[in-house]
Order: structure tokens, then sequence, then C-alpha cells
């Protein structure tokens, strides 16, 4: 099984019903999911990194929405990095599943998507990027 299968396992691994579970599953592969949203976002033509604000925080974040799951990357004021998974029960129920990112974790981050989320966390505007710019 090629490490884009294991990732998609991983993903698909999820049910939406079964929240407990997820949370041990994100708490214990925070690194694959991490490389399941890079891994996504290499196969698009394009994807836009764009701002969030929750409370005091704000920054840059890259996000995959896939039915009732989404994962996001946020890049902090504070040059922190969060990795989020947000899932919706068949019930509208939403789970919210945060990890900040360890420095072994971040250096899954190709350095220009690190670039382009700190460019645009600093003009504060969202931005559109052709995947060439990562490749």
């Amino acid at each position: 099984m090629t490490d884009k299968q294991k990732l998609e396992t991983l993903w698909n691994s999820i049910d939406v019903n079964t929240t407990s579970a997820i949370k041990d599953l994100f708490e214990g592969n925070t690194g694959a999911f991490l490389e399941l949203l890079i891994d996504t976002i290499l196969y698009k033509e394009k994807f836009e990194i764009g701002l969030f604000e929750e409370g005091r925080q704000s920054g840059s974040n890259l996000i995959y929405k896939e039915s009732q799951k989404e994962i996001e990357l946020r890049l902090k004021k504070n040059s922190a990095y969060d990795l989020i998974l947000t899932v919706e029960d068949v019930e509208g129920e939403i789970y919210v599943f945060r990890n900040k990112l360890l420095n072994d974790e971040i250096k899954l981050i190709p350095e220009n998507i690190q670039d382009l989320m700190y460019k645009v966390r600093e003009i504060e505007r969202p931005m559109t990027f052709f995947n060439t710019l990562i490749q």
C-alpha cells in the first residue's frame, strides 16, 4: 500500500458517528493528517490560503473539506501552527479537534507552502495559488 493510499484509508476511516474514536485517531496521527492535507493540495490545480480570526488569534489557513469532515492548517500571528479536524455528525453536531504542531511535524510542511502562508498572513488578504508554485 502506498503512502497516499494509507492516508486515504486514514481519512476514510473517520466515521462521523464515533467522535471519541476520532479524537484518539487524530491525536495519534497528527503527522499523517498533516501529510494528507499537503498531499491533497499538491494534487489540486490550484488552492487558496485564506485568513482566520478566532477570539484574539488570527492568521492564515489552508483547508481541505470533504462532506462532513474538514482539516485545516493554521499559521497564527505568533508563528505557531495548529492542525484542526472538524467533523459534523449526522445530527448536525459539530466536533472540533485541535493539535498544536511540534517542530518535527512543522518540517513536514513544504517550505514554499510555509512561505506562502507567511505571505498571506502578512498582507492579510486571502490568495489563490496554482499548484505549480509548490512543486
